[in-house]
């Protein structure tokens, strides 16, 4: 039996919700009053095919003083909020303004049955919080509320955080708003010789800064998965060799590996203690030993060809690519490199594709699929491979080269570098809707995309 509208009223003078005066304890907040239903309507994988309407109303006060800049932050906030709900294709978000209701009886006026969900955000008991609640509009139930506490120092961040926030509730996913996309991007210099500088993004492309600023070659971007601690790896040519590099978000740039030869791709553990890194066509195998106190370098996988691209997974295998003849000597089908996989407990190597020219793996340790590039009759197109089911899937069938593709942190979206004549631009794929844009403009050449994990804090870059 439903609950009727008193009851919903009486659940807001108890200080169930937060209008008005009237605010809940941050245990009360993380409380689901109902479970959303909107999940008959879903389609493959979970995505809401139809665009759903959502209507976001942010809850003001006073117009004075203070209030007056808490307000227009909120605002702000609101239409970003929307703005990255919008952008999935799967919601359709009108945003309004309201003076947060006093009293019970003005709620109901707050609702649109047009809008089936109405999400409400108002500014918490301190300047320092933002209260968020999604509604069940036709049944009119309380489906989620919870209190977060700011993070960082940007209104987008804020925005991105709470949209992470929501999105489970909405789709029974994970997101990807409060991450970054690193890509390499070309500049003239004063001698017009073309270098490039290592740039991040929103993955919406907004919001865009240099990380390394010093123009030179650089590849093979990679993020490190520490949480509290946003870095890049990627690799530097020099006179002399190829060699790995990080660099923090506070634009210090560290030497990782200085070594002869080429040190382009590397792939670092979880727990920080291990890595897999390729050096001159020889996939090697770093850890670090406490009681020496010094890292250990072992040959991993080294044979006839070239082996690039290592991803190391949390078991020790390795996912890479490689065009070794012996490699591929069963399957005369497979004209090129291939993708391959490296069993660390028989050191056994088995190819997962095995046929054409396949380059680039990205694996996707939520939903255990690897995205790579693959020539289809001249062109590299993206395909996924499930390492479930052991099917492949193509991806995008249009022209243009698409390479160097890398998963968001949810598994629902692909970024990569889309090249077409003498354009290179980085862009995004929702790997299910494909619905596809690009983050940076066609009048700038960009290319080796990598995106980042989802750190505590949005990654910003400090001077």
């Amino acid at each position: 039996m439903k609950r009727s509208y008193n009851t919903i009223a009486i659940s807001v003078l108890s200080g169930f919700l937060f209008f008005g005066q009237v605010y809940c304890s941050s245990h009360v907040c993380s409380e689901t009053a109902k479970q959303i239903d909107i999940f008959g309507s879903l389609g493959l994988e979970g995505v809401q095919h139809k665009a759903l309407p959502l209507l976001l109303t942010y809850l003001v006060g006073s117009e004075k003083g203070t209030a007056q800049v808490m307000n227009s932050e909120l605002k702000a906030i609101a239409y970003k909020v929307a703005e990255n709900l919008q952008k999935t294709g799967q919601f359709s978000v009108m945003v309004k303004e309201c003076v947060a209701p006093l009293t019970a009886g003005d709620l109901k006026h707050l609702f649109q049955k047009e809008y089936p969900l109405a999400l409400f955000l108002q500014e918490g008991a301190s300047a320092c919080s933002i209260e968020w609640r999604l509604y069940d509009v036709p049944d009119e139930y309380l489906i989620k509320g919870k209190k977060y506490a700011k993070r960082g120092k940007t209104v987008y961040g804020y925005a991105a955080n709470i949209a992470d926030d929501i999105w489970p509730v909405l789709t029974k996913q994970s997101s990807s708003f409060s991450t970054k996309i690193a890509y390499v991007k070309r500049k003239k210099t004063v001698s017009k010789r073309q270098l490039s500088v290592v740039c991040i993004a929103n993955s919406d492309g907004s919001h865009e800064q240099e990380l390394i600023k010093k123009p030179g070659t650089y590849v093979g971007l990679y993020w490190h998965h520490d949480k509290s601690f946003p870095c890049l790896f990627c690799s530097e040519f020099t006179r002399f060799n190829v060699r790995l590099i990080s660099a923090s978000l506070r634009g210090k740039k560290n030497i990782v590996l200085n070594l002869e030869g080429t040190c382009v791709g590397i792939s670092v553990a979880h727990d920080n203690n291990k890595a897999a890194y390729c050096r001159s066509g020889t996939i090697w195998h770093h850890s670090y030993d406490a009681v020496e106190k010094r890292g250990v370098h072992t040959v991993l996988i080294k044979n006839e060809g070239k082996n690039v691209s290592p991803t190391l997974l949390e078991n020790g295998d390795v996912i890479f690519c490689s065009d070794s003849k012996q490699l591929k000597q069963k399957y005369p089908q497979a004209n090129g490199p291939q993708i391959c996989y490296y069993t660390a407990a028989d050191k056994s190597i088995s190819l997962i594709t095995q046929d054409g020219y396949c380059v680039g793996p990205s694996y996707c340790a939520l939903t255990k699929k690897i995205a790579y590039s693959k020539k289809v009759k001249g062109v590299m197109q993206l395909w996924v491979y499930d390492c479930i089911s052991k099917k492949h899937l193509q991806i995008t069938f249009d022209e243009g080269n698409k390479i160097d593709c890398c998963w968001s942190p949810c598994g629902n979206y692909l970024t990569y570098c889309y090249q077409n004549k003498r354009e290179s631009r980085i862009a995004v794929i929702h790997v299910v809707l494909k619905i596809r844009f690009f983050i940076t403009p066609a009048n700038e050449y960009c290319m080796s995309p990598s995106w980042s994990p989802v750190y505590d804090t949005v990654p910003q870059i400090y001077a």
